[in-house]
């Protein structure tokens, strides 16, 4: 089971790219985290022709409404604004980067929605940045590691980039 939800960012990793799936490979894909479309509540299963009639008995029918199809059709049909979408992620992925690194917090991973990265020891970045009225992802296992999404308008990249100017002061509080 191969769950491809952030995969139309870059499509060249898709499995849906292949001439075929292997068989046994079930692949999940959404229209909400690319296309901003989470409302509409429509996924896709996709899998090898040989497995097509069981996952149709297991699933059933899973019928979507007119309006969501003509809007799900509407969204991937439309090449321009696909194009013009995975530009400007890749360049807010970037920018988001160069922002992070310039914190101490070096980035290791992610896709053009978001950012992994590996913050300084001895700081709580979850923490520093809930302060900061900005939601990240931490991890339990690696405490060190956060996840962070691309902000959205020109004042949330301020907000991060004057929380992010703070660390280097809460590692040198942390050294003390």
């Amino acid at each position: 089971v191969v769950d491809e939800a952030f995969a139309d960012v870059a499509p060249e990793v898709s499995l849906l790219a292949l001439p075929a799936l292997p068989p046994g490979v079930v692949v999940l894909r959404s229209l909400g985290k690319f296309f901003g479309l989470a409302g509409l509540r429509v996924g896709v299963v996709a899998v090898a022709e040989a497995n097509a009639p069981a996952w149709r008995q297991r699933l059933g029918d899973w019928p979507v409404a007119g309006p969501a199809c003509v809007i799900a059709t509407a969204a991937l049909t439309d090449a321009g604004w696909i194009a013009a979408m995975r530009a400007r992620l890749a360049a807010d992925r970037r920018r988001l980067d160069a922002l992070l690194a310039a914190g101490g917090i070096a980035p290791c991973g992610g896709t053009d929605l978001f950012v992994l990265a590996e913050g300084p020891a001895g700081i709580d970045l979850v923490d520093h940045f809930a302060r900061a009225g900005i939601l990240v992802r931490g991890f339990a296992g690696a405490p060190g590691r956060i996840r962070v999404g691309l902000p959205g308008a020109e004042a949330e990249w301020s907000r991060l980039a004057a929380a992010i100017d703070l660390i280097p002061r809460r590692c040198a509080a942390a050294a003390r």
